[in-house]
């Protein structure tokens, strides 16, 4: 079982372009230049410069800034697609960990961070 940081493995399997995407929209308030998202994701930087590319044409990901040489690039949170992607992320965390509310428990969430990959906290609190 994959953990809640990377969502789309299990429905869309393990591509290049989904472990980016987790990443991306793991990190939405982060950018990264190619070398550093290709060591987050633990794939070529060749495979990930043509799959940043590819976002970038597509406005799922866009060029933040340039530093010397490099660009440094986000996921673009302006796009509607980018919205329909975290929905889409969010559905599937809640199908395979669904979430109890009831008068006995609560369920609380918080993200802790851990590297560069949030990871999402369940914890049960009995309600008062």
């Amino acid at each position: 079982m994959r953990t809640d940081d990377e969502p789309f493995g299990d429905v869309l399997g393990n591509t290049v372009e989904l472990r980016l995407l987790e990443h991306l929209l793991a990190t939405p308030k982060l950018d990264f230049n190619v070398t550093e998202l290709a060591r987050a994701v633990e794939v070529s930087r060749p495979s990930t410069n043509s799959a940043v590319k590819k976002f970038v044409s597509f406005g799922i990901a866009k060029v933040v800034s340039r530093r010397g040489n490099m660009n440094f690039y986000a996921i673009n949170e302006d796009d509607p697609m980018v919205g329909a992607l975290y929905r889409f992320s969010d559905a599937l965390i809640d199908k395979e960990h669904p979430r109890t509310d009831s008068r006995h428990e609560r369920v609380t969430e918080t993200v802790q961070v851990i590297g560069t990959r949030p990871k999402r906290v369940t914890s049960m609190k009995k309600s008062k």
